[in-house]
């Protein structure tokens, strides 16, 4: 009997296809910074350093592993705050680092400043406006620097680099195949937290209608699918060739919209009513701007018509997902959940405790003491492996190859 299962897709998905893991992408974003000279002349590169430094000594200093990387959302998080943070509700509060006044571009001598000096001390009792001029110019070479501007230009590259790394070509993603006939050869469910485009493409080489509803998004609430499309492919997150623009509506307000991106990320003009239509950084996972709560609502009509559930390589990090998967679970029980990532089932530690990880294996290993019985609340089958390996299994046998967890001990 054939049983609808929807896929839930993770960042670790997407590493077999060429996406750098989220703690790599950290060190590879910063390379591709540090390559500009423009980026370097700006003070871009020395606040991206900044970030990261300060990061890994807060790290370290509370006991962990200075070499294990920084995740690129949780960077890319501080340096929003940082191009913010006077305007933070927090900001009366505490003392910035004094470190953030030598970040910015390079002082500038004001414009015209030695015209504007000659014909001051040519005029008579010019002397009180050359004496402002100067002033005007000791300020400007030894003044504070805008560090908020430079970290405002430091968030706009980083989504540039960011559109660069996920770049998928088709070559790289036949191992995504297996999903494509996850339902037995019936359309098939897929939501991704990715940006990258390694489903549409692993659907255009098998020649199937993929579809992600944005392009007849009108701005409600309401998510409509193209009738005729085989994979309906919901990117909660956003993707990198879609442009989140404002235009005027029919009751004279703006209102967003989606465009697919032309032409390189590169020569699209950034602004306040413009940008990569993508959600990134641990912070706002959820916007009110946007797609995003549709696509939310979208993501529960979907999952309420599933029969079970494939997660791969998601570490369930995003509350509002985990929100959105407990109602499914706890709406039919005992719900059949399917797990592929390598270090799911060591999340048995007492510093996992509280994680959303640990809820799940708990609710897998209940036990009835009175009766002395396990009696699960959830049928939660892991695999250790990683995707592609995991999925050239399932083109065999099934996910029927994914086992079952049962509780260790009695």
């Amino acid at each position: 009997m054939r049983v609808k299962t929807l896929v839930l897709l993770g960042a670790g998905a997407s590493v077999d296809a060429g996406v750098p893991a989220s703690n790599s992408m950290s060190e590879k974003i910063g390379a591709i910074l540090g390559a500009s000279p423009m980026n370097v002349h700006r003070g871009v590169v020395h606040a991206f350093n900044y970030a990261v430094g300060a990061m890994i000594a807060h790290r370290s200093a509370s006991g962990a592993n200075p070499y294990d990387g920084i995740d690129i959302e949780q960077l890319f998080s501080a340096v929003q705050m940082l191009s913010e943070k006077e305007a933070l509700e927090v900001a009366p509060f505490v003392e910035w680092s004094s470190a953030l006044q030598a970040i910015g571009a390079p002082a500038r001598i004001p414009p015209f400043f030695d015209k504007n000096l000659k014909k001051a001390l040519q005029q008579t009792r010019g002397f009180n406006d050359a004496g402002k001029l100067i002033e005007q110019l000791v300020h400007a070479v030894t003044g504070t620097k805008d560090s908020e501007r430079t970290f405002k230009e430091l968030e706009k590259q980083m989504l540039v680099a960011l559109v660069d790394l996920v770049e998928v070509q088709p070559s790289e993603v036949d191992y995504l195949q297996p999903l494509l006939d996850i339902n037995g050869g019936a359309p098939v469910d897929i939501v991704t937290l990715n940006y990258d485009r390694s489903i549409e493409l692993a659907a255009e080489a098998a020649g199937k209608v993929c579809d992600t509803g944005i392009t007849t998004w009108a701005g409600a609430q309401d998510w409509d699918w193209d009738a005729g499309a085989f994979v309906r492919l919901l990117k909660l997150h956003g993707s990198i060739d879609w442009l989140l623009l404002e235009r005027d509506g029919p009751g004279g307000v703006s209102e967003p919209f989606v465009t697919i991106r032309q032409g390189p990320i590169e020569n699209f003009e950034f602004s306040g009513s413009g940008g990569p239509g993508v959600v990134f950084g641990a912070r706002g996972k959820v916007r009110a701007r946007g797609p995003f709560l549709a696509m939310l609502r979208a993501f529960d009509d979907l999952l309420r018509t599933a029969e079970r559930v494939l997660v791969i390589g998601y570490s369930f990090r995003d509350d509002h997902v985990n929100v959105a998967l407990s109602r499914w679970l706890n709406s039919s029980a005992p719900r059949s959940l399917y797990v592929v990532d390598p270090g799911f089932a060591d999340m048995t530690g007492w510093e996992h405790r509280g994680s959303y990880q640990s809820a799940l294996l708990q609710a897998a290993e209940h036990f009835n003491y009175q009766a002395q019985t396990a009696q699960p609340k959830l049928h939660l089958h892991v695999s250790s492996e990683y995707a592609r390996p995991a999925l050239a299994k399932f083109a065999e046998e099934g996910l029927e190859s994914i086992p079952l967890h049962v509780r260790q001990r009695p």
